[in-house]
């Protein structure tokens, strides 16, 4: 329920989404002021820091100041994510590949960020690509390292840099929002994403909006801005922190499939970390694009990507070579990986049965093993009631008190130790209600039969 302080508290809904419990005349007033304080969250408990940040990103309500760069060209179903080349003979033939904001641009001691690369082609030899791949940056990472970002990307020119480096694709930082926050806190972050999408428009690079939503409220703004801007086609999800649980993930999945309902046009979503909804977004999307790390990760360690007879995949150790590239490798692992994303995207069945039987030269077929004989089969071998077997103790144990060996042993089928059964009515003065005597537990006769006055 809502305090009646809440209802007509003029913050909301811009503001807060409420409070359960406490007394309070705004929202943010009811969290705990120590928190706010230790991480340094946006809230009225600090009107200073809270006027600064207001004035920082304009303000805190979802809308755009200018129409973002359309996305016009074609996206593959899953683009690989690279941190590093490989130590390979040519470069990697690949279409599409994705970097980390953090990895593109390093943070220095003075604060400042400076990028691994200052040219087109530099940067796709740092990675071991083609000259002509395409390059999606992801806003993505650590959270030092996109606050690095967001503090000096105007000062150091990062976003211009990113359209010299020729980037097809930026989604933009992925600021957190967090569960016990308060409400302004999650209003700015919201803000910085939507005014590092302007900027990145006004540099020339299309930028893509990642819909950090926790709330209804927020579903709500961001249809509303999508409905303003039907420019917008591609959005941006990350499922590798805040949506890594699988019931918090399929919440926001789900919420992702009715606002393309409620904007009324296809949206394609670029999914981060989230391969695990391929076939998902399949059946609720015309086209959508998937982005990790997975191949990359798996090759490093060493690992091959293998496919089971009953269509698992696995990923294989398979030890490396001294002074081995992984390049090749690599590429392995990435056709098979990306093959079977398009494959779950797409609705194939993902099944793998093993050839029975193979074509030979003259068009015959033929089974991919040799038969072995028949008499070889264990069911028609000849066997013989009793083999000689030596015993498998060492015949000195069994040394004749002449000091010779003794013969070997023959090992004979063992018969099976049968509770001996004694008819009640043959001892006398049984007590016995029973008709038959009840075996001890272990099988046996115990050792001694006769009462405590009988003797040997």
């Amino acid at each position: 329920m809502f305090y009646d302080g809440c209802k007509i508290c003029p913050l909301r809904p811009a503001l807060c989404h409420g409070v359960d419990d406490g007394f309070a005349v705004g929202g943010c007033l009811a969290f705990d002021t120590k928190q706010c304080v230790e991480f340094g969250w946006t809230s009225l408990h600090d009107p200073q820091l809270f006027a600064e940040r207001f004035r920082e990103v304009g303000n805190f309500k979802c809308e755009l100041r200018r129409d973002l760069l359309p996305v016009e060209f074609k996206l593959p179903h899953y683009i690989p994510v690279l941190y590093q080349g490989f130590n390979y003979a040519r470069p990697l033939d690949i279409d599409w590949v994705a970097i980390p904001l953090h990895v593109l641009f390093r943070s220095r001691a003075d604060g400042s960020m400076v990028p691994i690369a200052r040219t087109s082609r530099c940067l796709r030899e740092v990675l071991g690509v083609h000259i002509n791949a395409k390059i999606i940056v992801t806003g993505t990472g650590p959270d030092q390292g996109i606050e690095d970002f967001w503090g000096v990307h105007r000062t150091d020119n990062l976003l211009p840099l990113l359209h010299k480096l020729d980037v097809q694709l930026f989604t933009v930082p992925n600021y957190s929002f967090f569960t016990n926050a308060p409400p302004p806190h999650n209003r700015y972050n919201r803000g910085r994403i939507l005014r590092v999408a302007e900027r990145a428009a006004d540099a020339g690079v299309i930028s893509v909006l990642h819909l950090n939503a926790i709330f209804e409220l927020e579903w709500k703004d961001w249809e509303m801005l999508l409905e303003q801007h039907p420019e917008i086609s591609v959005v941006c999800l990350e499922f590798q922190t805040g949506y890594a649980r699988r019931s918090v993930g399929d919440r926001a999945f789900d919420r992702l499939a009715k606002l393309q309902e409620a904007v009324r046009r296809p949206i394609h979503p670029i999914l981060i970390g989230g391969a695990r909804y391929a076939a998902e977004l399949g059946r609720n999307f015309s086209t959508s694009t998937i982005v990790d790390s997975e191949p990359f990760i798996k090759t490093v360690k060493r690992r091959n990507f293998i496919i089971k007879d009953n269509g698992s995949i696995e990923w294989r150790f398979k030890r490396s070579k001294t002074e081995e590239s992984l390049g090749a490798r690599f590429i392995g692992n990435l056709l098979g990986y990306s093959r079977r994303i398009d494959d779950r995207i797409n609705g194939r069945p993902a099944l793998h049965q093993q050839e029975l039987f193979r074509l030979s030269d003259d068009r015959k077929l033929s089974p991919r093993r040799k038969q072995g004989e028949l008499a070889d089969l264990p069911l028609f071998s000849p066997q013989t009631p009793r083999q000689q077997i030596p015993d498998p103790i060492p015949q000195s144990h069994f040394e004749r008190p002449n000091g010779k060996l003794g013969a070997i042993r023959i090992a004979a089928p063992a018969k099976p130790i049968l509770p001996k059964i004694e008819l009640a009515t043959s001892r006398p003065n049984s007590r016995h209600k029973s008709n038959f005597r009840k075996p001890q537990p272990n099988g046996f006769e115990p050792a001694n039969t006769t009462d405590a006055t009988g003797g040997h």
